[in-house]
């Protein structure tokens, strides 16, 4: 017959075993999604090391990253950043870029960070806008994953301008029903830097907003979210899902306050951008 002291051993082994299991299967479970406008990323900023280190130690944290205001005539940045992931994480991440948007010569890029373990890119396309609805029209893009429950989305992403960002947002019902339409499926996510907040998306745009009063949409971003850095306090980045599996397994969102994390000054989290990224988890 075992001592005591042996089965008390052999228990408090299998209990950590155990919790070890459950820890894994809950990590395995759940996709960390993020948006993130990283201002005026272009060679400039990749150029700065310290900069850069905080940008990487975010997106790592993530499953799926969506950065916005990359601006470069080339890809350089957006592929320098990857490389330097990459070789911070061992070769875990893949990346989509858009073409060059805008309507002015001052063009800016969308681009997905994703973790190849987690999410495989199935299509994408850039949202046409006849109508000229949108300053940088979305790049849309299609992911099946096996670490959710949802297993096929869409993504929707939006750097709005801010003279005309009411519009926009409303608009994005739209680019949602055009990315449902063409594969058949209702489960998207809408986010980005709307500028969804303070006068450029005031109360008395909240009721008659069709991306507000569509029974189909739910906000994972609360509309008193910060998150901007320094004196503002504007919910000006958000996050929508469609579709019922989305919307039963997407976990309200937050502000990651990368300066908190990381032990920045404010100065400091000035130099890396003007906005925090949201996130959120989809079960």
């Amino acid at each position: 017959m075992p001592s005591l002291k042996t089965f008390s051993h052999n228990f408090v082994a299998t209990l950590l075993i155990l919790g070890a299991m459950t820890w894994a299967r809950d990590a395995s479970a759940a996709l960390k999604v993020a948006s993130w406008n990283i201002q005026i990323l272009g060679s400039n900023k990749i150029k700065n090391p310290d900069v850069v280190k905080v940008i990487i130690d975010t997106i790592k944290q993530y499953d799926l990253i969506l950065v916005q205001e990359i601006k470069d005539t080339t890809d350089a940045t957006a592929m320098s950043l990857l490389n330097q992931v990459n070789a911070a994480t061992g070769n875990a991440y893949g990346i989509l870029v858009s073409n060059r948007l805008g309507r002015t010569s001052a063009r800016e890029q969308y681009a997905y960070f994703y973790k190849k373990s987690a999410l495989k890119v199935v299509d994408s396309y850039h949202y046409a806008d006849a109508d000229d609805l949108f300053a940088r029209e979305p790049f849309v893009v299609r992911f099946s994953t096996t670490q959710a429950t949802v297993k096929n989305f869409f993504v929707v992403p939006l750097h709005a301008e801010p003279s005309a960002a009411v519009a926009e947002i409303g608009s994005l019902v739209k680019v949602y029903d055009d990315a449902a339409k063409r594969w058949n499926i209702k489960n998207g996510i809408l986010m980005g830097d709307w500028k969804a907040g303070c006068s450029y998306f005031a109360k008395k745009y909240w009721g008659t907003n069709p991306l507000r009063s569509d029974a189909r949409f739910t906000w994972l971003i609360g509309d008193d979210n910060n998150s901007t850095v320094g004196k503002s306090d504007c919910a000006y980045d958000r996050a929508v899902v469609a579709g019922d599996k989305l919307r039963a397994n997407a976990a309200k969102g937050r502000t990651a306050y990368v300066d908190t994390k990381f032990n920045l000054t404010l100065e400091f989290m000035r130099l890396v951008s003007d906005h925090y990224p949201i996130e959120f988890e989809i079960n």
